[in-house]
């Protein structure tokens, strides 16, 4: 954290403290009460603690201020910001603007400061760039969108383990990209005190490039968690007896023989969140995943839960599904 973060929660931690303590007052007997006013008095005087605010600063003081014992105790000089989202009304002052030196001589009209205004344009268009670091995020997206698109066009549902991590890391992609954009900041620095260091926000954006076709095949052993296709949907279980080409698998107290190519390993996280009551584990915004009745794995976020079924929406629309037809990516 910064030094200019850590002192406005200084800041505000002694003044809602302090106001906290103020309100407790009467929820106390008086003895309990006077005890609370020696914490909102400084150390080295008598006087309450003071916090004066306006749009340049903001100070922390007790007693009076040429007071040599006490005074201010801190005071922060705060930074200055523009909202980036005026700038298409800036400019539509700019588009809009009368000849005021010809109506002037006729008029006795109040300028507008058009030099100011082109100023406060050219300003945000350059820093909103600068300061949200827009070309190295748009290689990020740019590198992602080119991801997307090669991932899709490889998917092939004759392959279904294959198909599953392809959409698997689709929906991941999606997920960086909205982070990436997300990020961006409407609200740009113009203005700061000497001697105050902004921390600049990390990006924990991670590279999901996988090769899948040229990567060996897992292990299968016991015990071990795993899903596969069955008759249109996904079904979650354990492994009970790996065979040479296919495994024994249970899963909802029955056992099914499963060819090695359509498993696929997945956690236990993963196997407890589909394999209970999966209202339990979405919430509004959830991304899930289901199949088609061409058996082509779908994903969408969670718009509306109902008691029997959900409203998830993706690119294509609105999906009214049951929750059983439901799954959680891992």
């Amino acid at each position: 954290m910064d030094a200019y973060k850590e002192k406005l929660i200084e800041y505000f931690g002694e003044k809602y403290s302090y106001k906290y303590r103020k309100i407790g007052f009467s929820l106390f007997e008086k003895k309990q009460a006077e005890k609370l006013i020696v914490l909102n008095n400084c150390e080295k005087c008598s006087e309450n603690k003071t916090f004066s605010e306006d749009k340049h600063s903001l100070i922390y003081s007790c007693g009076k201020l040429d007071d040599s014992k006490c005074g201010i105790k801190l005071k922060i000089n705060l930074i200055k910001y523009k909202d980036s989202r005026i700038l298409p009304e800036l400019k539509k002052i700019i588009d809009e603007s009368l000849n005021y030196q010809v109506l002037d001589k006729y008029f006795n009209m109040k300028k507008t400061d058009l030099n100011k205004i082109q100023k406060d344009v050219d300003f945000i268009e350059d820093q909103y760039v600068v300061q949200n670091d827009i070309i190295s995020n748009e290689k990020l997206l740019e590198n992602i969108f080119k991801q997307r698109k090669e991932l899709y066009e490889s998917k092939s549902i004759k392959k279904s383990v294959e198909y599953v991590e392809k959409t698997e890391m689709l929906n991941l992609l999606y997920k960086q990209a909205l982070d990436i954009v997300n990020n961006l900041s409407f609200v740009l620095i113009y203005d700061k005190p000497k001697n105050v260091e902004v921390e600049k926000p990390t990006k924990q954006i991670k590279k999901v490039v996988k090769e899948i076709v040229d990567k060996p095949e897992p292990k299968l052993e016991k015990q071990q968690f795993v899903k596969w296709i069955f008759r249109n949907t996904f079904k979650f279980g354990i492994i009970k007896k790996v065979n040479k080409k296919k495994s024994i698998i249970e899963s909802d107290g029955s056992e099914y023989i499963v060819d090695h190519k359509k498993i696929k390993i997945i956690t236990k996280e993963i196997y407890d969140k589909n394999t209970k009551d999966i209202k339990e584990s979405i919430e509004i915004g959830s991304i899930v995943g289901w199949l088609n009745k061409n058996g082509e794995i779908q994903s969408g976020n969670i718009k509306k839960i109902n008691k029997v079924k959900a409203v998830v929406e993706n690119d294509s629309g609105e999906y009214i599904l049951d929750y059983k037809k439901l799954f959680i990516f891992d």
